[in-house]
């Protein structure tokens, strides 16, 4: 009796609530890391990983959590900030309060190529490396300041 008791306790603390959704990102191939603030992020083809050594916790973002898309290229880091890269050229910056989204390069007019497939930071600047070109981000004033063509 105690037993299908706790069976029938567990079963029901381990569904998700009606019109919930909950987002499984697969951990078999990390496409990028970065560290920020003492976390670990990993970036995944749906979403980022966030891993904090100090209190051992894991969380995720995604579209579900906050994300604004899908088919994550790269993530890096500008202070306290992760940015976070698509395959479509759309930028996302995770804040401690939200995230805001970049989408310029989503945007504009160009061809070739608008994944975004490296971030580095530099100064106050974020530069993205697409597939056509070099790309200068104001993360602060969320707009493109340059784009380096080759």
């Amino acid at each position: 009796m105690i037993f299908s008791l706790s069976l029938l306790t567990w079963m029901t603390y381990s569904q998700i609530g009606m019109g919930q959704w909950r987002l499984h990102i697969p951990a078999g191939k990390a496409t990028d890391i970065a560290v920020c603030d003492g976390r670990i992020y990993a970036a995944y083809t749906n979403g980022v990983v966030e891993y904090d050594p100090a209190s051992s916790e894991l969380s995720t973002w995604d579209v579900v959590s906050g994300l604004s898309d899908i088919s994550v290229s790269s993530i890096g880091t500008l202070g306290s900030r992760l940015l976070v890269g698509y395959d479509n050229g759309n930028l996302d910056v995770i804040y401690e309060n939200g995230v805001i989204n970049i989408p310029a390069i989503t945007l504009a007019q160009i061809q070739g190529s608008k994944r975004i497939n490296k971030i580095v930071s530099y100064g106050s600047y974020v530069y993205l490396a697409t597939g056509f070109g070099i790309v200068k981000i104001d993360p602060i004033k969320e707009e493109v300041r340059e784009t380096y063509y080759p």
